[in-house]
């Protein structure tokens, strides 16, 4: 163990104490020195009282040893520690050791007051200070015991050096350690405590200025409420105790004048008791409660806050007061007032649009109509097909802006419901043969078998989409002789995003192509590539902006590749979530046993083909060129069908080969259709190409389909228009129709109509007129315009509805020009029956009319269940497309059935009226009248809210569908 170890005291530059030991050390400094100035003055002044002074030196001694404590005290209190101290030592130890000198002995009374020093230096100036004093005092007492025994120094007294010196140094050395214990023990004890003190002292300033910092953000933030924020405070019975400037300002009572009044003196009338009893439910629990609150100023005006209510509580859970801050939220309210209104005169004004160029629409529209089915020349035929596809082209234009308008006043909405996506991107490509064909451009269908049947999408918005994208890419693409055009339209699922399989359907072309910088504003509204391209090729710029719009709205998203001069690719990415239809599908042509060879140097048609003929069941092999199909024609054994694409080689010997034995056959692909070849070769139109007519054709020509299996039987010649009868007979047999038109024109158009369908029909201008004409009970039937002067069509049907016999309900149709979503549904709220948009088209009102005034002697009689010339009058004598479109009816209808019988047990009235209203309009097309009949129903009371009967028509429904079904499968 050291003897001189360091402490905390004796840390710094040179072993010099810290800070807060000079505090200490010049405490002890000034008592020590105090000490020595008390003891030496009481000594001298008993010592001199009593005589005990016999040497004079002495006593002067001792007198200037107080005098000079005395002024090194004076140094003390003025703060110089060690400067005073070392004068205090040096004295000490020249008193004491010119004592020794002058007795020439060591007495153990000198060495005691040695001791003095050492323990005084070791305390004030540090540990190794004092040592170099103990060596010092050592060395100088072993000097004058030396000095004794060797003889140089006479005692005046006789003493024994050494002991003397032995006592001497030990008293030095216990002194010393005695100073160094005291030193450590005490002094760095009083140091901590100064510390520990200092610490306190620290913490209670620095805790007082937190609390001076957040008394001033406090006032801070109060000043800043203030500001902003309208304060109340109340009572818990309701008055108010507090308010600040902002709540004087906006309510514009002075504080003399609210407080201690209640809250409801503002009440604007705009919330009803509830309202209040809900607020003080709330924040008597302690609960915050918020809303948006109206009161009532002073000079009678209304403001509305966003209010936030909270209790200050007891320390027992109880609410003490309420506070209130709130926010004027009166410009807001009044911005969203406008907008609300700025929103309906939007909307009224795209119902204004819809109505005002409807009905000039539906003059133009339907008087082609009426000029189609008269006798015209060939140039005259042509002339009205021109009039009618312009008309139809503007037409759409207007839906497309329209729908444009929807979207952006975000009024547009999507459904999901089981579609038959193969169907659906056939159909799309379908429609569009006639374009493709006229233009001379091969269009190609490819969906990827191994994708599921059935999904979940919109496929009315999907098919909207398609249509654009595909009408799109025909229009941009131009046939030219040293490239043919060619657009395709591709289905397979896509790569997995966030774990979500994709549905992702392509549309490419080799058309014009566009540059970078058109790519990235094609979606914007109202644009084309150029100027130059709507001048070329004519359009909207609308049909990409609501196509996208719609695919966001179904959860995708479109993309665009584009090469200026080479073509373009849009790509549409949707969720693939696989539907499970209830109900029996109907099943596509089979082909089990059958082998196929493809011959084919085309790589999409060689890779998507095979995989759609195996699902079939049928065994293919591809090759590419009809030379080496000879091996295999030579040896295939059974039903076998010879597949030749589009470009492929033709000669008589593969007619000869299909020819020679039974059950083999030759299906070519070609651009158009065209009449079966002589034999057991078979067309098929390849562009595009359709998956069952490609089973059918191959079916067919190894024998397995015979032709009535595919082709209905012919349809009637068409019969001439059904003379419509009198005014009498008709009002006789309660057939006739009471037409209600504000425009002259369309008034004309719609009596010739019905003229042409063989109804008798009497018309009036306005509601009011035919209100009157009504009450002479003449009519069967009413068609009426919804937007009339003077009296309107929803005025009309009420008026009606109030005043007829709930026993004699005459069917009310809506025409009108109006083709805002709600429109259907707002029709029959207002006791309509059904509703007919504008332009009204030839066929659409013959069908409506069939189904509300049926052409039988019993008015009220059950539909017939099967009406074979259904198709033949509504698209004309066009078998493929009968038994395509019955195909698809029954496919469709099947998985609706399923759908039905889920929403039945959910008792969604909702979504059977939605099934019931899409079955209705099918099922009458294709001739199903009873089961059409029974869905209006099923519609009609789902609407009306009338639960158990709506739920009771179900099975009805499905029965009608099972007693059908074999006659649209053998039409």
């Amino acid at each position: 163990m050291k003897w001189w170890p360091q402490t905390g005291a004796d840390s710094g530059a040179g072993g010099a104490p810290s800070a807060d030991g000079m505090v200490g050390i010049g405490a002890v400094a000034r008592g020590f020195n105090a000490s020595i100035f008390v003891v030496c003055g009481l000594v001298i002044v008993a010592a001199y009282a009593l005589g005990l002074f016999t040497d004079g030196l002495n006593m002067l001694n001792m007198v200037l040893l107080v005098c000079l404590a005395a002024l090194v005290q004076v140094f003390l209190i003025q703060g110089w520690v060690r400067s005073s101290s070392a004068v205090v030592l040096v004295l000490l130890f020249v008193g004491v050791f010119s004592s020794m000198l002058r007795f020439g002995s060591v007495s153990i009374a000198q060495a005691a007051l040695a001791g003095i020093p050492l323990i005084y230096c070791v305390i004030i100036l540090g540990e190794r200070a004092g040592f170099l004093l103990l060596l010092l005092s050592v060395a100088a007492s072993a000097w004058i015991t030396w000095a004794q025994v060797s003889g140089s120094l006479q005692p005046s007294a006789p003493t024994v050096p050494q002991a003397q010196w032995a006592i001497l140094a030990t008293g030095f050395i216990v002194a010393y350690r005695m100073a160094v214990l005291i030193k450590r023990h005490l002094l760095d004890a009083s140091q901590r405590i100064n510390a520990a003190q200092k610490m306190l002292l620290d913490e209670r300033d620095a805790s007082n200025a937190r609390v001076l910092k957040a008394l001033s953000e406090l006032e801070r933030q109060r000043y800043v409420i203030d500001q902003h924020a309208i304060v109340t405070i109340m009572d818990l019975g309701g008055h108010l105790t507090y308010g600040n400037q902002r709540f004087v300002e906006i309510s514009g009572y002075a504080p003399q004048e609210f407080l201690g009044k209640s809250y409801r003196m503002m009440d604007s009338g705009q919330h009803d008791d509830r309202f209040y009893t809900d607020l003080i439910h709330t924040i008597s629990q302690g609960k915050v409660w918020r809303s948006e609150l109206s009161n009532r100023a002073k000079d009678g005006t209304l403001y509305w806050l966003d209010t936030t209510v909270a209790a200050f509580m007891h320390t027992d859970g109880t609410p003490r007061e309420y506070i209130t801050v709130s926010t004027d939220i009166t410009q807001r309210r009044q911005a969203e007032q406008s907008a609300l209104a700025a929103s309906q005169a939007k909307s009224q004004f795209l119902a204004n649009m819809s109505h005002e160029i409807r009905t000039p629409m539906n003059g133009v529209v339907g008087m082609v109509d009426l000029l189609r089915a008269t006798e015209l020349t060939r140039e005259q035929r042509r002339m009205v097909g021109t009039i009618h596809d312009s008309s139809i082209a503007l037409l759409q234009i207007l839906n497309d802006i329209l729908d444009f308008s929807k979207i952006e006043a975000d009024k547009l909405e999507v459904e999901a419901m089981p579609t038959h996506l193969r169907e659906l991107v056939e159909g799309v490509a379908q429609l569009m043969v006639t374009i493709s064909a006229g233009k001379d451009i091969d269009l190609s269908v490819l969906v990827d078998p191994d994708l599921p049947a059935w999904v979940w999408v919109d496929p009315t918005r999907l098919r909207q989409v398609l249509y654009n994208l595909v009408g799109n890419a025909l229009k941009f693409t131009l046939g030219r002789a040293e490239r043919r055009g060619n657009v395709r339209l591709y289905v397979r699922a896509a790569q997995q995003t966030q774990g979500v399989p994709m549905l992702e359907l392509s549309v490419m072309d080799n058309g014009i192509g566009m540059a970078p910088e058109l790519v990235e504003r094609l979606f914007e509204a109202f644009t084309q590539a150029d100027v130059s391209t709507a001048r070329q090729f004519g359009g909207t710029g609308l049909g990409l902006t609501i196509s996208r719009r719609l695919v966001e709205m179904m959860h995708g998203r479109i993309l665009v590749h584009s090469t200026l001069g080479e073509g373009s690719i849009f790509t549409v990415l949707l969720p693939l979530q696989v539907a499970t239809v209830g109900g029996d599908v109907v099943p596509g042509v089979r082909l089990d046993g059958t082998q196929v060879l493809l011959v084919t140097d085309d790589p999409d048609c060689a890779q998507n083909l095979p995989g759609h003929l195996r699902l079939a069941g049928a065994q293919v092999q591809t090759v590419h060129t009809l030379d080496q199909a000879t091996p295999w024609m030579a040896v295939v054994q059974g039903q076998a069908v010879l597949l030749l694409d589009v470009e492929a080689a033709w000669d008589e010997s593969v007619d000869a080969w299909a020819q020679a034995v039974p059950g083999r056959g030759v299906v070519r692909l070609v651009r158009q259709n065209q009449s079966s070849l002589p034999g057991r070769s078979v067309t098929v139109c390849a562009r595009p190409m359709l998956q069952q007519e490609l089973l059918r054709g191959i079916a067919l020509a190894c024998g397995r389909l015979s032709v009535p299996a595919v082709v209905p039987r012919p349809a009637a010649a068409p019969q001439p228009s059904p003379t419509p009868p009198s005014v009498e007979a008709a009002r006789d047999a309660g057939r006739l129709i009471l037409l209600v038109e504000d425009n002259e024109t369309n008034r004309e158009v719609m009596q010739e109509q019905l003229r042409i369908l063989g109804y008798a029909a009497e018309a009036a201008a306005d509601g009011a007129t035919a209100l009157t004409m009504w009450r002479t009970g003449r009519y069967g039937l009413m068609l009426t315009d919804c937007h009339m002067p003077h009296m309107d069509g929803f005025a009309l049907t009420d008026a009606i509805r109030q005043a007829e016999d709930p026993q004699e309900h005459m069917p009310i149709v809506a025409v009108t020009a109006n083709a805002m979503d709600g429109e259907l549904q707002h029709c029959l709220e207002r006791g309509m029956d059904d509703y007919l948009t504008k332009p009204l088209r030839l066929s659409e009102l013959g069908a409506m009319l069939a189904k509300w005034l049926p052409r039988n002697s019993a008015p009220h009689a059950p539909p017939p269940q099967w009406d074979s010339q259904a198709l033949s009058r509504m698209v004309g004598d066009d078998p493929t497309m009968h038994r395509r479109l019955l195909d698809r009816f029954v496919t469709t209808t099947s998985a609706q059935m399923g759908e039905l019988e889920v929403l039945r047990a959910a008792h969604d009235l909702k979504g059977l009226a939605a099934v019931g209203h899409r079955l209705k309009s099918s099922s009458h097309t294709v001739g199903a009248m009873q089961l059409g009949a029974l869905c209006q129903d099923l519609e009609t009371l789902a609407r009306q809210g009338k639960a158990e009967e709506a739920l009771a028509l179900v099975p009805a429904i499905q029965q009608a569908f099972i007693g059908v079904e074999p006659m649209l499968r053998g039409a």
